[in-house]
């Protein structure tokens, strides 16, 4: 691992308790190395809404109280969260270079006020490719987490320019989804496959029979088909409508935020289907107690095609059985750890058939592929590449 460096990580994300592989690995980084972490500085132009004004109050608010130790972490860990201003007009040729001097401006002051020489730049969002050369760094990596340009919205030119820039101008580049790797490692020699990972020991907490299981499943009709993560315009309504209708028995539960292009009204009727919202990262374990089955149902799209959702390794630490519909992330593991359906009819039996042969040794063998391939282990590999070029 590397260690006494300085990071300044440029990250797609804003620091919050709902975890993402920036924050998991940053909070690895900071253990032995000084990280400032940048709250993203997006990429779209935001429209008037409550959500976005909320978002727009609370990044004012950050950005006064400059950089601040985020109270999530361990007391050994040396991170600092920084909101930067910009202005959010990104496809001005005109804003994008008056956000340019703000921010390599910004990003030097911070340097010299918190001693930060020679940083190590980590990006994760093409926005800020523009300081690549500006900030005195002796390195630089690109953490490519998706294949931004199969957004809504952030397909444009000026964004595409900025994304092959940092495809470029990086000293090592990595990619998590083996599809987007291939079509991407011609433009750097030096670009690595890194999957996502798992914090594994978070899963392992042990419960006794006598501790209750959360108030909005515990008294739910079993089995409990569990969905977790986002509720977003990429959820397969369709398999999950279904499976709700030919077993009303079951008890399909989506746990995680609900997103601006969430169609839930696809489920308004539906009685066995319940959306219960974002839960704390520590309330998860309990919650995948409670299930029996974990599910993984999206559309497939061509952002879906690109995207390795974390998911899949967070269900098979808690030990569950994961049934997904077919895209490339959910085909690169053996049927043992993911079955894969490719229709409607096909993702029930895979489900029963799951609850149906599930055990401890599948259990065991789930957990120990979790194991091996945390979120250490991605830190670990990254270091070697950084501790090559420095």
């Amino acid at each position: 691992m590397i260690e006494n460096q300085n990071i300044i990580c440029f990250s797609s994300v804003d620091w919050t308790s709902y975890k993402t592989s920036k924050i998991y690995l940053m909070r690895i980084m900071s253990l032995k190395n000084r990280v400032l972490y940048v709250e993203t500085l997006g990429s779209k132009t935001p429209v008037i809404s409550k959500s976005h004004l909320y978002r727009i109050m609370r990044r004012v608010f950050r950005w006064l109280k400059g950089p601040t130790r985020p109270s999530d972490v361990p007391t050994e860990s040396d991170i600092l969260i920084y909101s930067p201003i910009i202005i959010p007009l990104h496809n001005s040729k005109i804003i994008r270079k008056l956000n340019f001097y703000i921010l390599r401006w910004t990003f030097r002051r911070l340097i010299k006020k918190l001693n930060f020489k020679k940083p190590i730049l980590w990006f994760y969002l093409p926005t800020a490719a523009d300081l690549i050369g500006q900030l005195g760094e002796k390195f630089c990596l690109y953490h490519c987490v998706d294949d931004w340009l199969t957004y809504p919205g952030y397909r444009n030119s000026n964004f595409e320019n900025l994304d092959n820039k940092l495809f470029k101008n990086s000293g090592a580049v990595f990619i998590s989804n083996r599809l987007l790797f291939e079509e991407k490692k011609a433009l750097n020699k030096n670009t690595y496959y890194l999957p996502h990972a798992v914090e594994f020991e978070h899963y392992q907490k042990i419960f006794s029979p006598a501790d209750p299981l959360p108030a909005d499943v515990a008294k739910l009709s079993r089995p409990i088909i569990a969905m977790v993560g986002e509720v977003a315009g990429w959820v397969n309504w369709d398999f999950l409508k279904y499976a709700a209708g030919v077993n009303p028995n079951w008890s399909i539960v989506m746990i995680g935020p609900i997103g601006y292009d969430a169609t839930i009204s696809e489920i308004k009727d539906i009685r066995n289907i319940y959306l219960l919202g974002y839960k704390e990262y520590s309330e998860l374990p309990n919650y995948y107690r409670a299930g029996d089955v974990c599910v993984i149902s999206f559309v497939l799209n061509e952002h879906v095609t690109y995207c390795t959702p974390t998911r899949f390794y967070e269900h098979l630490a808690a030990g569950k059985p994961v049934v997904s519909t077919d895209f490339p992330t959910a085909r690169e593991f053996s049927e043992e750890f993911v079955k894969v359906a490719k229709t409607k009819e096909e993702f029930v039996e895979l489900i029963k058939k799951s609850m149906g042969e599930d055990n401890e040794g599948l259990k065991k063998k789930r957990k120990e592929l979790a194991k091996a391939n945390s979120w250490v282990h991605r830190a670990e590999y990254i270091s070697e590449i950084i501790e090559k070029n420095l």
